[in-house]
């Protein structure tokens, strides 16, 4: 298949952003200490220099714009720390936090100083340490050259290479780039480590997932593709922008992977430099595949956090951490930052002690814990989830179109455990009108009391000093989150359409090594495989990672839904009426011959 592209006046110029300034010439000029880009902003500790609109040109004669900070203290043998996406450089962008977060996320105005790219870090805070750091527009964004692609891909892993290496030559520069950031500035990070520039010394891809199919636009085989379209909306350009004909999805499509798919899809595999990766249950679209790419990553040094925030908190709240893995791999310090854990992460308790800001971190060589035992628990009758197999068959089932219908499954534990790593489920599913139908599958925690608990991904003292400082109505207890995703975690989740139930183990090597996880159902998404109304068929499908901590007498509920229960992505979203497109009455059987289970990773506490 060959792809067709598209190329269109861009959509969205620039002058649709009401932070953009109109100025695409270069200057340079100094920042003094005690500057402030706004009256509540953070104010410089120490003077900075601003070079905005830094011509780069690529191979291919396109010129790039760039805004570059340094410390004026420091006139050379600084480090470079790059920060691509296409969202606008410093102080632009119709991406905010203050714009998509409830209460800022919990980051005070006062933390930043502006001059930081959304969902990147602040040459406030890292400059007076000894880094510059650069803003890129890249190719086609705001007054870059070129033609805009809306997602980070293949093609630009050349742009990286040219970028990296301009950097690396500069007179300020100690002849080491890295990279950070959050969400789009690290799948942009994926491909910059594809590009093995000689000059790139590490990356900090904080949150990205690997493959744009399988997270957003079609997970499962489940054509979603609202939360891509808002963020395409956001994006601002002056010169052209990409179509694709062959979409990833096409509306009213049957969502098979396209070519196009593969394309942005990251091989961490090509990546050899030091990763210090991290990944979050407040991502419902990063989680798996950040985890997944530290998985697949051929470095030798790398590092994984996994957290019960949520990526803009996080990134805002452990860049000491962070500065240690940089002043090792971009200054050369002997810091002691290897003997740091490969892998931290945090047991999630749910409910009001969910504080990511209190959670301690235990430690494990690998992801899953070496440590981890699989258990397998029976779909049983009465809604049980049984360590042993039903001896008669049964079924459950629900009308398809009701947004409200749900069958459930018990377990509840006798010990402390926890429940961590990938956990996978196999069915048996019918409809009894349809030749396709979709199961959405999450695990809930719940109390001894039968109470169903959430995980929350800001700390609320930290949501309560914002609103304070705002002269907001101050929020008094978790039960006024807002359901977003980013801010309430409801449990690990997993979908799949029926017709889409293929599982193929891709070779070792192959393309398709890069999306999957030993042992875990990886579904090509290659054909359609329909289901005759009434038929009963055998469907597995793997279910988003874990980190819940289960004390003795809580438990793990098992929901099967027509409709997918995670939260919304946007607070433009809440107004949005839930509906279910599907029909007939859908079941599932268990019991007999009918081997359903679920299985679960855990460790004993």
């Amino acid at each position: 298949m060959t792809l067709q592209h598209i190329i269109v006046e861009h959509p969205n110029p620039p002058e649709n952003d009401p932070r953009y300034d109109g100025d695409a010439a270069y200057s340079l000029k100094t920042l003094p200490a005690g500057w402030r880009s706004s009256a509540s902003s953070k104010a410089l500790d120490e003077d900075l220099i601003f070079e905005k609109n830094v011509p780069i040109k690529l191979r291919d004669g396109v010129t790039i714009l760039a805004d570059i900070f340094r410390p004026v203290k420091q006139e050379k043998d600084l480090p470079a720390i790059l920060v691509w996406s296409p969202y606008g450089k410093t102080g632009r962008g119709k991406c905010s936090i203050s714009a998509i977060a409830w209460l800022e996320a919990g980051i005070l105005p006062s933390e930043l100083s502006g001059l930081e790219k959304f969902e990147g870090p602040d040459p406030a805070r890292w400059c007076p340490k000894g880094y510059a750091v650069i803003n890129i527009d890249p190719r086609g964004t705001y007054d870059s050259e070129g033609i805009q692609s809306p997602v980070p891909s293949r093609a630009m892993v050349q742009d990286a290479y040219d970028v990296v290496e301009w950097l690396a030559v500069q007179p300020w520069c100690n002849g080491k780039v890295g990279a950070a950031g959050n969400s789009q500035l690290a799948m942009s990070q994926y491909f910059i480590g594809e590009s093995q520039a000689p000059h790139l010394a590490a990356l900090a891809p904080w949150e990205g997932l690997t493959d744009n199919y399988r997270a957003t636009v079609a997970r499962g085989g489940i054509p979603d593709t609202e939360f891509a379209a808002s963020i395409f909306g956001l994006l601002c350009g002056r010169d052209r922008f990409e179509l694709l004909t062959d979409e990833l999805v096409q509306p009213g499509q049957d969502g098979l992977y396209r070519e196009h798919a593969r394309n942005i899809s990251a091989s961490p595999s090509l990546i050899k430099v030091p990763l210090y990766m991290t990944a979050s249950v407040g991502s419902v679209i990063h989680l798996q595949g950040s985890i997944l790419a530290w998985k697949k990553a051929a470095s030798a040094e790398k590092w994984l956090r996994l957290h019960g925030g949520q990526e803009w908190w996080d990134l805002y709240h452990q860049q000491d951490d962070l500065e240690r893995f940089f002043d090792r791999y971009l200054k050369g310090l002997d810091n002691g930052w290897e003997q740091t854990a490969r892998v931290r992460y945090q047991l999630l308790p749910f409910g009001p002690l969910s504080s990511p800001k209190t959670l301690a971190y235990k430690t494990a060589a690998d992801f899953p814990p070496p440590e981890m035992k699989e258990m397998k628990l029976y779909l049983a009758s009465e809604g049980a989830l049984s360590h042993e197999p039903q001896g008669t068959t049964a079924s459950v089932s629900y009308d398809s179109g009701d947004p409200d219908a749900i069958a459930s499954f018990v377990w509840k534990s006798d010990s402390n455990v926890g429940v961590v790593g990938l956990p996978r489920i196999k069915l048996y599913g019918a409809n009894d009108t349809q030749e396709d139908f979709d199961i959405y599958i999450t695990l809930r925690k719940v109390d001894k009391d039968g109470q169903t608990l959430f995980q929350y991904c800001w700390p609320l003292d930290d949501l309560q000093a914002v609103a304070k400082a705002q002269g907001k109505p101050i929020p008094a207890s978790h039960e006024e989150y807002p359901a977003l995703n980013t801010a309430v975690y409801v449990g690990p989740s997993g979908r799949i359409r029926a017709s889409h139930r293929k599982v193929r183990s891709p070779r070792p090597g192959d393309e398709e090594d890069n999306l999957s996880w030993p042992g875990w159902p990886f579904h090509p998404h290659d054909e359609r495989q329909p289901v005759p109304a009434g038929t009963i068929v055998p469907i597995e499908t793997g279910i988003w990672p874990a980190n819940i901590e289960i004390s003795k007498g809580e438990a793990i509920r098992l929901d099967l839904t027509p409709i997918k229960k995670d939260l919304f992505d946007f607070p433009w979203q809440l107004r949005n009426k839930i509906t279910s497109s599907q029909k007939g009455t859908q079941s599932f059987h268990f019991g007999g011959s009918y081997d359903a289970h679920l299985i679960l990773p855990t460790i004993q506490l």
